[in-house]
């Protein structure tokens, strides 16, 4: 089996877990400490985003050469993003912040939150770059680019100061749910192109469910 249709098929079960505990995760923390369940949700999220930033890479090798500088530029920026924000972070959140008292937890540094602010606007700006270049080239399916750019919208929701805390938790959990959807739908037609295609030749494979 080619390594490209090992890495859609690992990119897809993975992007799954890594949605499910990153949302847990942020929907636990908000009604309760730091620790317990939601330690365990950001413990399956980082695992699980380790596996996806090792499988992303092919990604890039099918639709670099179609999706351009700006393609590249967004999956560089956004798979630096996953590392820090989907790896580096829920390590933190899984292992460090249940040993924390509650106090540090809920007033962060100055630094931190600039820090956050940051990975946010990098995340944000990631996605977008990614989702124009992956609808530019034309070798996944149409949705699965504007799903990352409306992924990368509602976070900039999740970032408002809403009065009710609600909407900011739907947000983030909409926003998980489309970039669960993009990377899972990438990887399911990862696993379908056929073994022989080329960069480029791929875009004949979706070419009947590629909606412009």
């Amino acid at each position: 089996m080619r390594l490209s249709r090992i890495a859609g098929g690992s990119l897809a079960v993975a992007a799954v877990v890594a949605g499910v505990g990153g949302a847990g995760h942020a929907f636990l923390s908000s009604i309760g400490p730091e620790g317990g369940l939601a330690g365990v949700g950001a413990l399956l999220a980082m695992i699980a985003n380790l596996v996806v930033v090792a499988a992303m890479p092919a990604v890039a090798v099918r639709q670099t050469r179609e999706a351009g500088l700006i393609g590249l530029a967004g999956f560089v920026l956004f798979s630096f993003v996953l590392m820090g924000m989907g790896v580096g972070m829920d390590m933190i959140f899984a292992l460090v912040a249940p040993a924390l008292p509650a106090s540090p937890l809920s007033t962060p540094p100055a630094g931190v939150m600039v820090a956050f602010a940051a990975v946010e606007i990098a995340a944000i700006v990631g996605l977008t770059l990614w989702g124009v270049g992956t609808i530019r080239a034309r070798v996944f399916p149409a949705w699965t680019g504007w799903a990352m750019i409306a992924s990368a919208a509602v976070l900039i929701t999740a970032d408002l100061p809403f009065p009710v805390a609600a909407v900011t938790m739907l947000a983030e959990a909409l926003h998980y749910a489309l970039f669960t959807a993009a990377l899972v739908g990438v990887g399911a037609m990862l696993v379908r192109l056929p073994v022989a295609a080329a960069p480029g030749a791929a875009a004949h494979a979706v070419e009947s469910e590629y909606a412009a």
